[in-house]
């Protein structure tokens, strides 16, 4: 399905987004709606490594990368990747 954002100036990933599963659907929600949440992008983070099945380079892309401020006012960076298990 395709995500509408609710604050936008939050997201800094490009173009329509676009979710796979409902656990994606909610974590978008969480991510949107969270004031601990300072920005956020999916699928932005792109991880390259080699197929030895296909034998060649290929791309795996992260579900999402979500900056954060703690209670302690520091920042962090996350990538998370979303599965039902």
């Amino acid at each position: 399905g395709k995500y509408k954002l609710i604050n936008e100036e939050k997201y800094l990933g490009q173009g329509i987004i676009t979710y796979r599963s409902m656990w994606e659907y909610r974590f978008m929600q969480l991510l949107d709606k969270d004031k601990r949440v300072l920005n956020w992008s999916s699928e932005s983070v792109v991880i390259p490594y080699y197929n030895p099945e296909k034998k060649r380079m290929a791309k795996y892309y992260m579900d999402f990368w979500v900056r954060m401020q703690k209670s302690d006012g520091t920042i962090e960076e996350f990538l998370f990747e979303i599965k039902p298990k």
